[in-house]
């Protein structure tokens, strides 16, 4: 299907796909109506409700091949989340072999651009009125962006400790 059908809201969806299923049955109802006619009578009502199959496979078809594209989308951003919080988290955990006023400011960026997906990103996501939020040339924010910044500016004592630092950017 086109990608204006996917564009829909949920109930726009529903009721084309219902709005088709309807249309093919009142085109077999009619192409019925018309033949039976006669002798034919007999032979169209044994052949009636074996129309009911076809058009059940019709009205499925529809909806799977309709709601596939949601359930994939829905995986991948799962998927997405799951990635950039696990990466946020491994980064806060390796954080913590280094020395305390280094972890402070990293803490600091980490939440404040949490904060910024979740009151500014994800609402203006559910609105569909995304904006260009991020403009820097890696596609992060501000706040991430900054605190990559920071890891790289830091000059480390010991190679552990720089192995981390790598890590973390």
């Amino acid at each position: 299907m086109s990608d204006w059908f996917f564009g829909l809201s949920v109930f726009a969806m529903a009721v084309i796909v219902f709005a088709v299923t309807y249309l093919l049955a009142a085109i077999i109802y009619f192409v019925v109506t018309r033949l039976a006619i006669g002798e034919r009578v007999r032979n169209f009502k044994a052949l009636t409700p074996a129309m009911l199959s076809p058009l059940g496979a019709v009205f499925a078809l529809l909806l799977v091949f309709s709601a596939e594209p949601v359930w994939t989308n829905y995986n991948h951003a799962k998927q997405a989340i799951a990635t950039e919080a696990s990466g946020l988290r491994d980064a806060l955990i390796l954080a913590q072999n280094l020395p305390a006023e280094t972890q402070a400011p990293l803490r600091k960026l980490v939440g404040a651009y949490v904060a910024q997906s979740v009151n500014q990103e994800w609402p203006a996501m559910a609105q569909d009125r995304v904006t260009a939020l991020t403009h820097n040339v890696c596609g992060c924010s501000e706040e991430l962006l900054t605190a990559m910044q920071y890891m790289r500016g830091l000059k480390l004592a010991d190679d552990d400790q720089r192995v981390i630092q790598r890590d973390i950017i």
